[in-house]
């Protein structure tokens, strides 16, 4: 298909395949990280099903922004429903929130820019333009498939603004 530009569509396919890779490898440590914490806090708090919840929190962690607000939804429900006081929903909902902002919106864009630079609000807006289009699938893959399309983007100088505008800024490779 790249017919004469074959060595460029080949660095351009294996610099997506690292960025995605890189992007998966951060989003994991993350994820367990917080699904471990967030399973710390629910057995804490005597919580029934905490291990269950804890996976929870490590898969819909993968889904940016959104993913952890799903995920302590469940926990505080379960505490609520299973008679445990005001307080203890309270404490959840502040543990989740307080882990959630630590990690997933302090450390890991921190890490995730430097390593994608897309923007953060573009991250945000893909999120709900793929699960718009593809469902939960679709905010599962938003982040991946949104840095390989700015990769595309960077790849030709006719579209190299708007793979800029994408980012978090100009970085060495886009000037």
């Amino acid at each position: 298909i790249a017919g004469d530009r074959e060595g460029e569509a080949a660095q351009m396919l294996e610099t997506m395949g690292r960025g995605i890779q890189r992007y998966l490898s951060v989003k994991t440590v993350v994820s367990a990280l917080t699904g471990s914490l967030c399973y710390v806090v629910l057995v804490m708090c005597d919580v029934p099903y905490a291990l269950l919840f804890g996976l929870l929190t490590f898969m819909l962690n993968y889904i940016p922004t959104f993913g952890s607000i799903i995920a302590a939804f469940f926990p505080i429900i379960t505490a609520l429903g299973s008679g445990a006081p005001w307080s203890v929903a309270l404490i959840i909902m502040g543990s989740y929130l307080a882990i959630n902002l630590t990690l997933g919106s302090y450390i890991e864009p921190k890490i995730l820019g430097r390593e994608l630079n897309l923007s953060p609000l573009v991250v945000v807006v893909s999120v709900v333009v793929w699960a718009g289009i593809w469902g939960v699938v679709g905010a599962f893959l938003a982040v991946p498939l949104t840095s390989a399309i700015q990769i595309m983007l960077l790849s030709s100088e006719r579209t190299r603004p708007v793979a800029i505008l994408l980012s978090i800024g100009p970085s060495a490779k886009q000037k």
